[in-house]
């Protein structure tokens, strides 16, 4: 047995409010939120770009954040599956 109840219930839970948290923050990403602009990776110099590269640039910046967290979630959602099987699993026992 690699892990007990507990361990695999604690996972499970862990990655059950990944989902959640990953979810909602890709959503904000997702419709630009103002408040995660300082978590954009910085790309090119804003201060010689014009307006429209710079605005560009943020919007791709928004979409590749919020593409990133879709699939963090996605393979949280794969890890919640494994270890809720291997709780439901040990329970059973």
């Amino acid at each position: 047995m690699v892990c007990g109840p507990m361990l695999s219930g604690a996972c499970a839970v862990l990655n059950f409010w990944a989902i959640i948290f990953l979810a909602i923050v890709g959503g904000l990403f997702q419709n630009q939120s103002v408040g995660l602009l300082e978590d954009l990776p910085a790309v090119g110099d804003s201060r010689t770009d014009s307006w429209e590269v710079t605005q560009k640039n943020i919007e791709d910046g928004y979409a590749q954040n919020a593409k990133n967290c879709w699939i963090a979630c996605g393979i949280s959602v794969a890890v919640f599956i494994l270890t809720a099987g291997r709780f439901y699993m040990v329970l059973r026992k």
